[in-house]
């Protein structure tokens, strides 16, 4: 057990702070005894390595050398004196208690009479048992993507304040719009009072100079008071509304309030708020036949928004360290990539003000966990949505939120699979969420009240809806208790007592997608969903990467460190197994796959990233290509996709685009394009036949543009075989469309497209104006057989220059014959020499079909200042 104070830094007049942050000292009570000197904000590991007892856990098998770290017993404290003014002011503690239980699995079994369920996650994770027990960020514990790190500490700012009259404790300014013609400001105040007359209370958006006071009798109430119903109205036409990241401005206003007694100001604090709307359409996908569905299609100032994104893990496993920089990078990443969503993970922890100040749009988070629902830990779930909803969190308080999630997975059969290995469960739990006879008065409080209570307290905020989870037929919205949640009769017979027969039905809400048993460069098989809030494919980091966290002769796909850190069951085998669907895997001689071969690893990692970059751009653009469709069975309408995952917390083999130390993968950059707000799609359908496609995210429409197609032979120099000009004469604004081909395909396109996934040619498509500017990223449709890569051509660095900006001009000269796919990047040697150095290039991971090629090398950091030169940029190349 350990418990601990959080004071988040106000800025009031009045109140002063004493700052606990820094030095402490940590010791153990289990032997062996250790102690020593802890840094706060902080955790047990960080400590541990400071004061030379382990290595950095990071490094190679440290989540197993470490297992002994979070079994033992730790103690912070501190002792210190506060300044004389504090003795004469009244001190506040703003304690945030956190406790965790440890449920012995004897105390459980014995009481239930059963084991308890799950005993252990999979062996591969190498993380720990009963964790849905514990009140605790359960990525610590190990997952398919990360390692087990249960950290112990104080990890967030700690301080005492002081004050002498009156201290601000929450301000939370909501922002709804009140009618056609204003918005409406309504601002909860929570105050520590020792003033028993009036008060002033003034708010002010500085930036239009409007101002409206309140004069409050505070009266004998104790020194807590809560202050509601303060409202200030303002036209809709004297403010900018807020746009989602392309589709208008980010404008926004700053809120002050100033408390005041007799013209003596008490005390004092201002908020950043936006003016904008939500709505979240959900109408019959066909109207003429209602068994085809609803739609899923949010709605940000009436326009529809197509949800690009993906999904945001926890930044550090080890949250109380300064991970700033790592996070405003990792946001700058997914903003670059042309995102306007991030979904943030349920397994991670509610993150800081600081974290959604920066994000342009952000999910809430949901939960992956099974947890039981004994009376303890129900009342500790109550405290938590008492606690994240309200109105001063930033779930409530920030404009970059379109969504929050109600009741979490528990309304979905998903988890009736999870329970699958001890059926005697499934009863039970079918009860506990469809039939409140049941349900303890607590925890049915919990799933069908107490949720639905918050959301429909934000279901008029601007900011926030809510959202069901990870599928459809969501027990809190289509709940009887709430008949004014417009719940889908015609949908009742999809599910069974409000939750969903089939959580992955795609006519409602969204789905998750991950197969390892299919090509997943074929469109045909994607699901068709109305949102796909979670799909991908893992690949390898490169050795640039992996070389700062291994032992380096532990580079090699077989070693027992390497393996260790493949949590996904199976993934050992499985990555090579859909890689060489798609390339050559064999041994230098062509006659046998050598995991263990020296030449293995560096090609492997290096191909599997362009697996999962073209897999990603195929399901990317299958979804954007459905954005205005439907099919025959009425699915379609496809508003959302997001991919599976944007970061990572240690150098392994993930499904994210960026790795560990902060190095676009492949994939970020085929995501970026697939991304962009106008493309160009190409794929061949399940008969083989060539499609073309454009989707456009644009308000404004695109007229008179031509597709010109250009079709290059690999291994047989850089001019193309054909060329053919496609007419698109308008592109709708907010649409997806296909273009016509009437005479499609040309004869000499014929022979080609025959064999085309065999891997003999190479077809791009440039959108191009009629004045002769390119619309959109250049399109390529990859054949799905490329078993001579490395044999297609050759290139070299031909020059470097330094634009004293941070950014160099580098310029890539071809020998010989197209590259399907060319890769820039430092050399290992510069990387691992110069860690510090944090960089991207702006056009990478693309088709060389020409003799010259130009990229931008963007420094993002470099605090030592290191020069760069010709010799430290390295190209790899299919």
């Amino acid at each position: 057990m350990l418990m601990f104070a959080l004071i988040i830094p106000f800025h009031f007049v009045s109140s002063r702070f004493f700052d606990l942050d820094g030095i402490w000292h940590f010791s153990s009570q289990n032997w062996p005894k250790l102690s020593g000197n802890a840094k706060v904000p902080g955790d047990i590991y960080a400590d541990l390595f400071a004061n030379g007892f382990i290595e950095d856990p990071l490094f190679g098998k440290g989540d197993d050398f470490c297992r002994w770290v979070p079994r033992h017993r730790w103690i912070y404290e501190k002792k210190f004196e506060l300044p004389d003014e504090a003795h004469k002011a009244r001190r506040e503690f703003h304690f945030g208690y956190f406790e965790i239980d440890q449920f012995m699995a004897e105390k459980y079994e014995a009481f239930h009479g059963h084991k308890l369920p799950p005993q252990c996650t999979p062996p591969i994770y190498n993380g720990e048992c009963h964790v849905q027990f514990l009140r605790k960020m359960q990525a610590n514990f190990g997952w398919d993507w990360g390692p087990s790190f249960p950290t112990v500490g104080i990890w967030r700012p700690i301080r005492l304040e002081f004050f002498d009259l009156l201290s601000i404790r929450r301000f939370s300014p909501v922002v709804s719009l009140g009618n056609d013609e204003c918005f409406v400001i309504s601002v909860r105040l929570s105050l520590i009072c020792a003033v028993d007359h009036q008060i002033s209370i003034k708010l002010s958006l500085v930036e239009l100079g409007m101002a409206k006071e309140f004069i409050v009798s505070t009266g004998k109430k104790g020194p807590n008071l809560e202050l509601d119903g303060l409202k200030m109205e303002i036209p809709a036409k004297s403010v900018q509304l807020w746009h989602p990241i392309g589709y208008g401005n980010q404008s926004m206003y700053t809120l002050e309030v100033k408390i005041s007694e007799m013209g003596f100001e008490l005390a004092f604090s201002r908020k950043r708020i936006a003016f904008r709307t939500v709505r979240l359409n959900q109408q019959l996908a066909d109207l003429s036949d209602a068994k085809k569905g609803r739609l899923f299609q949010f709605e940000v100032n009436g326009v529809p928004i197509f949800l690009k994104g993906t999904n945001w893990v926890p930044i550090s496993l080890f949250p109380g360290r300064d991970h700033s920089e790592r996070r405003k990078f990792t946001l700058f990443s997914a903003l670059k990539a042309n995102a306007n969503v991030l979904r943030v993970w349920g397994g991670g922890f509610y993150e800081l003000d600081e974290f959604y100040e920066q994000a342009d749009e952000l999910d809430f988070m949901f939960a992956c966990a099974l947890y039981p629902i004994d009376s303890h830990f129900l009342r500790s779930v109550e405290e938590e949505i008492e606690e994240q909803l309200r109105y001063d969190k930033p779930i409530t308080n920030h404009h970059c939120f379109p969504i929050a999630i109600g009741s979490l997975f528990l309304a979905q059969c998903r988890l009736f699979r999870a329970f699958a290995y001890d059926r005697l469960q499934l009863p039970r739990l079918i009860s506990m969420i469809t039939d409140q006879s049941v349900l303890s008065p607590l925890s049915f409080g919990i799933i069908h009240i107490l949720c639905p209570f918050h959301v429909l307290r934000l279901r008029h905020h601007p900011s926030v809806l809510c959202w069901a989870g990870n599928n459809e037929n969501e027990l809190a919205v289509r709940s009887q208790w709430y008949p004014s949640w417009d719940y889908p009769e015609e949908a009742q017979a999809r599910d069974y007592g409000g939750v969903a027969k089939n959580p992955g039905d795609a006519a409602y809400g969204d789905v998750h997608f991950y197969s390892e048993l299919v090509n997943l460069w074929k469109p045909s098989n994607f699901p068709v969903p109305r949102c796909s809030s979670e799909f991908g494919v893992q690949s390898m980091p490169l050795r640039g990467t992996m070389a700062r966290w291994i032992d380096p002769s532990d580079w090699n796909y077989k070693s027992g460190t390497l393996v260790s850190r493949q949590h996904h069951p199976g993934g050992v085998l499985n990555l090579p197994a859909i890689v060489s669907q798609h390339f050559n895997l064999l041994s230098s001689n062509f006659s046998s796959l050598s995991l263990s071969a020296p030449f293995f690893i560096d090609k492997f990692a290096f191909l599997s990233q362009i697996h999962q970059a073209i897999a990603l751009q195929a399901q990317i653009e299958h979804y954007r290509r459905f954005r205005s469709h439907l099919d025959e069975a009425g699915l379609g309408h496809t508003m959302c996709a997001m991919y599976w995952q944007l970061n990572d917390v240690w150098a392994a083999p993930t499904w994210s685009t960026v790795d560990f130390d902060l190095r676009w993968k492949v994939g970020h950059h085929f995501v970026r394009r697939s991304f962009s707000p106008l493309i160009v799609s190409m794929f061949l359908d399940s008969n083989g036949i060539f499609r073309l496609w454009t989707v456009s995210d644009l308000s404004l429409s695109v007229q008179n543009a031509i597709v010109r197609l250009s079709l290059f032979p690999l291994r047989n120099g850089l001019s193309p075989l054909f060329t053919a000009n496609v007419s698109v004469p308008n592109i709708s604004p907010l649409s997806s469309q296909e273009i016509p081909l009437p005479d499609w395909p040309p004869i000499a396109f014929v022979r080609p497209f025959s064999s085309y996934d065999q891997g003999d040619f190479l077809l791009i498509a440039d959108l191009i104006s009629s004045r002769g500017d390119l619309l959109s990223p250049r399109a390529v449709l990859y054949p799905d057989k490329m078993f001579h890569a490395g044999l297609y051509g050759s290139a070299a660095v031909s020059s470097l220059r330094d634009n004293k900006n941070g950014t160099f001009s580098v310029e890539v000269t071809l020998t010989d014959n197209v590259l399907p796919l060319l890769w820039l990047d430092l050399s290992d040697a510069f990387k691992n020499a110069n860690s510090e150095v944090l960089f991207f290039f702006e056009e990478n991971a693309f088709p060389a079909v020409s003799s010259h090629h130009f990229s931008t090398l963007q420094i993002v950091r470099n605090p030592k200042g290191v020069r760069i030169g010709k010799n430290d940029i390295v190209l790899m190349a299919l």
